[in-house]
């Protein structure tokens, strides 16, 4: 309420039940939220895309509230419910002096969590889902996609699905959060150009700058345009903030 145009809120669903995610998400869509936080790791034994939690993206598609799927490094968490644990856990032999997880752990369950989509049908049962990736960088993501495209062929599954989830992911309303070092998005506009919006990273230790982000992008003569869309243009359309 302080100030609608550039504070926008994201609710943080209780994602234990499902049924109380879905009561939140109905409660803070009608006081206008647009986005609702998704964090990608095992509740009880089940994965954001097990079949409980159909109603919910069900939900979120039909209010038109943007899925943040947001990871956190994970360091505390069971080892079976993200990859933080386990990712210390293995370092710790290697006597480095410092916790790695918050580098590395969030591509991880980002990834994994895209990889399941892409197996299970998600992206293709929820054509209007907002879907979003944040707080993980975007370079992952088209490696993600090539190797679901290699391999769902040699998966049984239990749905029919698209082998080229390159195209569905696209070609849908997606968006991927990169950061200001990032020279994959500025080399390759033709794959990020509508998918990637520059994200700060504020207010963790190696927060970015627009500066830093300019001069990456600039360093690769990325267009005029594609900068605008990727500095905000992206992101206000997918938001519905525009």
């Amino acid at each position: 309420k302080a100030d609608a145009r550039r504070l926008v809120p994201v609710a943080v669903l209780p994602l234990q039940e499902p049924s109380f995610a879905v009561r939140e998400l109905e409660r803070v869509a009608k006081r206008g939220f647009r986005a609702a936080f998704v964090r990608p790791v095992f509740f009880q034994g089940r994965f954001p895309n097990h079949p409980s939690y159909d109603p919910l993206w069900k939900v979120l598609e039909d209010l038109e509230v943007a899925a943040c799927v947001h990871p956190s490094p994970g360091s505390t968490n069971p080892e079976w419910s993200s990859h933080g644990a386990f990712v210390e856990r293995v370092a710790a032999n290697l006597r480095i002096g410092h916790n790695v997880a918050e580098s590395i752990a969030p591509f991880l369950d980002n990834s994994t969590f895209l990889t399941a989509i892409a197996f299970y049908g998600h992206m293709e049962t929820y054509p209007r889902l907002k879907l979003s990736l944040f707080h993980s960088g975007a370079a992952w993501v088209p490696l993600a996609l090539e190797k679901s495209e290699t391999y769902l062929w040699l998966f049984s599954g239990i749905r029919d699905v698209s082998l080229e989830p390159e195209h569905v992911f696209f070609e849908r309303p997606s968006l991927v959060s990169f950061d200001s070092w990032e020279s994959s998005v500025a080399r390759q506009p033709d794959v990020f150009e509508n998918v990637a919006a520059w994200g700060s990273r504020y207010p963790n230790h190696d927060t970015g700058t627009v500066d830093e982000v300019l001069a990456t992008l600039g360093r690769h003569e990325v267009p005029g345009p594609t900068v605008a869309k990727y500095l905000g243009g992206n992101a206000v359309r997918h938001f519905g903030l525009g």
